[in-house]
């Protein structure tokens, strides 16, 4: 049952719940940011940051995609479906070797201090996109 998706459409507020989701990722991204290598190996410390991610990948379905109905004229749902996949397909294969890069030539906490302040930047970078 797609909970999550009808409460979107429910409340409405399409803008402020994808600001919502932008700061509750980057909140993620600063946890995962500051953990020690202590937590790490507990793995007791990484919760929270992983559920915060979940629940952002769960929004992002729930509002970008039908999102687009409400942009693009009846006309070119189609199309606008279509660039909405191929930027997010160009997503998946440009980031990926660009964050394996960063993880591979930095040292510090096993190399994923330099990846999530990348991720961090990012999510920032979306912030200021969505005000």
């Amino acid at each position: 049952m797609p909970v999550l998706g009808m409460i979107v459409d429910s409340i409405g507020y399409r803008m402020s719940a994808i600001l919502i989701m932008c700061f509750l990722l980057a909140g993620a991204h600063v946890q995962m940011l500051l953990m020690d290598d202590d937590s790490c190996v507990r793995c007791f410390g990484s919760y929270i940051p992983l559920v915060l991610y979940g629940i952002c990948e769960a929004f992002h379905m729930c509002i970008f995609w039908p999102s687009v109905i409400y942009f693009a004229p009846e006309e070119i749902h189609g199309t606008a479906f279509g660039i909405m996949g191929c930027f997010e397909n160009i997503g998946m294969s440009v980031f990926p070797p660009i964050i394996s890069l960063i993880h591979e030539n930095t040292f510090r906490n096993h190399g994923y201090f330099w990846v999530e302040v990348a991720f961090l930047v990012m999510c920032l970078i979306l912030i200021a996109l969505c005000i």
